[in-house]
């Protein structure tokens, strides 16, 4: 028998790169905006604030990129291009923040490297928000002219051709009055799992309110949807998960 060193069996003494890739795909988001002359446009204005306030929320640890369309609602709205095309940063899990598993003489050395991914992940995090708040930047500066017709079935149409095949989360959000005028596309695409969001729905009739409320809430159920939030005009919107705390 050949004696020899017995050589130690290898031990994990450094995390690896422990901020692993996003694991989920990023959101898709197709915006909608009212043009025509019956929406005012300090409601439009007002929408474009809440978006873009929001924008920097879609931004979430494990999610990949996000997309966003802006499109207008005006007379035959369906198949034109979008406004704004606008991408949102990725951002990678978080990694763990605790070495309860690791070997007691490894524990300092270890907490070391960790503080410094945490650190790594903390400025990728501020990155991919200031990413965000830039993209944010053009949706507010948009400045619209009015067209005449409110084709919102095309609206819903160029959202279900965004939407199609698109594994992650899918949002649709419009600024409308929800009065449509002028000819309509039937919007027979579906909008399967989209959360949906109607903001600054300016509406000065209580029962006239009452009833599109019911009307287009129906609508968007019966195309899919996972769930239908109308607000008025200074109602809080919490949009793209806007409600939690903006670090």
């Amino acid at each position: 028998m050949t004696s020899g060193c017995l050589r130690p069996a290898p031990q994990n003494d450094k995390p690896a790169d422990a901020i692993p890739a996003p694991a989920l795909p990023g959101d898709k988001v197709v915006f909608c905006l009212d043009i025509s002359s019956s929406y005012d446009d300090s409601h439009r204005r007002a929408a474009q604030q809440t978006v873009a306030d929001a924008l920097p929320h879609l931004v979430r640890p494990g999610r990949g990129t996000h997309d966003v369309y802006v499109y207008e609602i005006s007379e035959n709205s369906y198949g034109r291009p979008p406004l704004l095309t606008l991408t949102v940063p990725a951002l990678r899990e978080k990694p763990a923040a605790s070495l309860e598993s690791a070997p007691p003489l490894q524990g300092g050395a270890l907490t070391e490297q960790l503080e410094k991914i945490v650190d790594k992940w903390e400025d990728e995090r501020r990155d991919a928000r200031r990413g965000a708040r830039v993209e944010a930047e053009k949706v507010r500066d948009l400045r619209l002219g009015t067209r005449e017709g409110t084709d919102i079935g095309g609206c819903l149409e160029n959202a279900a051709e965004q939407f199609r095949d698109h594994k992650g989360d899918r949002r649709l959000v419009i600024a409308s009055d929800l009065r449509v005028h002028g000819v309509q596309q039937l919007a027979a695409a579906r909008l399967n799992g989209v959360t949906v969001d109607v903001i600054e729905f300016a509406c000065t009739q209580a029962r006239t309110c009452d009833a599109l409320r019911r009307t287009w809430t129906k609508r968007f159920d019966a195309l899919g949807a996972r769930s239908v939030n109308i607000t008025r005009p200074g109602v809080s919107a919490a949009l793209f998960g806007s409600e939690a705390e903006d670090k």
